[in-house]
């Protein structure tokens, strides 16, 4: 299982590449920059050990219950309910955690995301939450599973959390080190405006 969501870390600099392509595009009237100064790499204990595994389950969570809702009309109910475990276990993590790589890299390269008619400017990471998906993830496995009573679904929520919390927390440490590693070489794969900016 960790090996699942930490293997998809190495498609990081190939993707960076390509949004560091479309975020340039200076006719878009939402498009990316960069701070003046570099962020600094330092594990930062709340947000690595709590904040980002949390977003990595609750997006785990939103995917297999709307992986679900398409299984449910093109499989039927029994076997949806099957396989929405194992796309829960496998699928799910790969991707999920192929975004959250990509999009802590933008935060942690300084990249944020520019609105030229606002003139707000957002950390990439701002715009996933961690709250909503949990909360709509925590909702879609009471039907996912058919669950009778609420007790019954907090149960089955924290044997989820504790099944993907270590898995995503090797995530968060090995994506700090590949970070601290190559943020030289990512960052020239970003080759976007840098502007003074507070962050939202």
């Amino acid at each position: 299982m960790t090996s699942i969501v930490i293997l998809p870390i190495l498609a990081v600099p190939k993707i960076i590449t390509f949004v560091g392509g479309l975020g340039k595009n200076e006719e878009s009237p939402v498009r990316l920059v960069r701070a003046l100064t570099m962020p600094h790499q330092e594990f930062n204990k709340v947000v690595d050990w709590f904040f980002r595994p949390v977003q990595g389950i609750a997006l785990s969570l939103l995917f297999a219950e709307k992986f679900l809702n398409l299984l449910e009309v093109s499989v039927g109910p029994a076997i949806a309910d099957l396989l929405a475990r194992a796309s829960l276990f496998i699928i799910g993590s790969a991707l999920v955690s192929l975004f959250l790589a990509v999009i802590w890299t933008l935060d942690d390269l300084g990249v944020k995301i520019y609105n030229a008619k606002t003139g707000e400017v957002r950390m990439v990471g701002t715009s996933v939450g961690t709250i909503l998906p949990l909360l709509a993830g925590a909702i879609g496995v009471s039907g996912m599973f058919h669950l009778s009573s609420p007790l019954d679904a907090f149960l089955d929520l924290v044997e989820i959390a504790a099944v993907l919390y270590p898995p995503y927390l090797c995530l968060v440490i090995v994506h700090h080190e590949f970070i601290r590693r190559r943020i030289a070489v990512l960052s020239e794969r970003i080759p976007v405006k840098r502007v003074e900016t507070k962050i939202l």
